[in-house]
């Protein structure tokens, strides 16, 4: 999809036609998967709304982005603060703490 941006397919917040039917073409060549317009456009709904709380999470006061590990990182006292506001259902929380 990143070659379907350059490519100037994508428009506000969704991709042209093309650019749908390139990825269900693009995961055929490469993967020998069949996939319809519906399941790309599914993938890319949840991808969006998990970036959405990724970049949430990211801009809570005291949280820190590694770039080596390309994650989100945060301290004890932000985890035990994090988990009294928004408990945790469903979800891996890695803590990353600093000694």
């Amino acid at each position: 999809m990143a070659s379907q941006v350059e490519q100037g397919l994508k428009v506000d917040k969704s991709f042209k036609p093309q650019a749908i039917h390139g990825a269900i073409r693009a995961m055929k060549d490469t993967f020998g998967v069949i996939v319809t317009e519906a399941n790309v456009s599914n993938h890319l709904r949840t991808i969006r709304r998990r970036w959405a709380k990724m970049k949430k999470l990211k801009e809570m006061s005291g949280m820190g982005w590694d770039d080596n590990l390309k994650m989100i990182v945060m301290g004890e006292a932000e985890y035990i603060e994090y988990i009294k506001v928004f408990p945790i259902r469903n979800t891996v929380i890695l803590i990353m703490c600093n000694d």
